[in-house]
C-alpha cells in the first residue's frame, strides 16, 4: 500500500513492486508480477528484498541503470524479488495560505469574504443586484472624491429617495439660473383665451412666483394686443 509522508524538502510516497523469476535473471525492471511497471527517482531510496532477505546495496545490487535493479547474482525460477522505493513529489498549482497569485479565474460556489483591502487589476463585473458596504445611509449615492468612490447623502436643495426618484426643493429654483430661452425659445400664441389661460405672477407677500387667471385680472379679452394695453 503506497504510503504518503513529510520530508524536509517535499512530500514521500512509497511504492511496492514484486517480481518472480523465470531463472538466470541479473537485473529487474519493466512490469511486476501486478502489471505495475518498477520506477524510482533515485536509488539510495529503494529497498530490495530477494525471498524476504534484505540485500545490501553496496555489494547485493546497483542502481546504476534508471528503473532498474541490476548487478545481481543470477536469480533461480520462482526467486521472490520485492522492491520498495521512496520518492519525493511536491504539490503544483496551489497558493500558500501566507498568500500567492491565481494566474487564472477563481470561482467561489458560495460565499467569500475578505479580510483587510482587495485589489481589482482589471474590470469587476458584480452579477448580483446589490453592493453592500460599511455605510449604508438610506439615500447616499457613490460620489469620488479623486481618489475614491464614497457613499454621500444628497442634500441641500436636492435630494434622492431610495427608489431614484429626485426632489429639488421649492424656493432652489432662482431667476439666475434660468435661460433666457425659457420664454424666447417657447411657441408664440397668436391668440389668448381670456376664460381659460393662466400667466404667472410675483406674488411679493410670499416671494414665489404663482399663477393667475387672466378671469382674476379684473378683465378678459381674447386680444392679445388689448391684453398687452391692459397689463401695461
Amino acid at each position: 500500500m503506497p504510503y504518503m509522508g513529510r520530508s524536509n524538502t517535499g512530500f514521500g510516497i512509497r511504492d511496492r513492486f514484486q517480481f518472480t523469476a523465470s531463472g538466470s535473471e541479473t537485473s529487474i525492471s519493466g512490469s511486476d508480477d501486478n502489471g505495475r511497471t518498477l520506477k524510482f527517482s533515485d536509488g539510495k531510496y529503494v529497498d530490495v528484498y530477494l525471498n524476504g532477505v534484505y540485500l545490501d546495496s553496496a555489494n547485493d545490487y546497483n542502481t546504476s541503470t534508471t528503473n532498474t535493479i541490476g548487478g545481481l547474482t543470477a536469480l533461480t525460477a520462482s526467486d521472490y524479488m520485492e522492491i520498495v522505493s521512496y520518492d519525493i513529489f511536491s504539490v503544483a498549482d496551489v497558493v500558500p495560505a501566507t498568500g500567492g497569485t491565481f494566474s487564472g479565474n477563481v470561482t467561489a460556489a458560495s460565499n467569500f469574504t475578505v479580510t483587510g483591502n482587495h485589489t481589482v487589476t482589471g474590470d469587476l463585473t458584480v452579477t448580483g443586484d446589490d453592493i453592500t458596504m460599511g455605510t449604508n445611509t438610506s439615500g447616499a449615492a457613490l460620489i469620488a472624491d479623486g481618489t475614491n468612490f464614497n457613499p454621500v447623502v444628497i442634500s441641500g436643495d436636492a435630494t434622492i429617495a431610495t427608489n431614484g426618484a429626485l426632489t429639488i426643493a421649492s424656493t432652489a429654483i432662482e431667476s439666475g439660473m434660468l435661460n433666457a430661452n425659457i420664454i424666447s425659445g417657447q411657441t408664440e400664441i397668436t391668440s389668448v383665451d381670456g376664460t381659460n389661460d393662466d400667466i404667472l405672477i410675483l406674488d411679493a407677500t410670499d416671494g414665489a412666483l404663482k399663477k393667475v387667471a387672466l378671469t382674476n385680472m379684473g378683465f378678459i379679452t381674447d386680444d392679445p394686443t388689448a391684453l398687452a394695453i391692459a397689463l401695461g
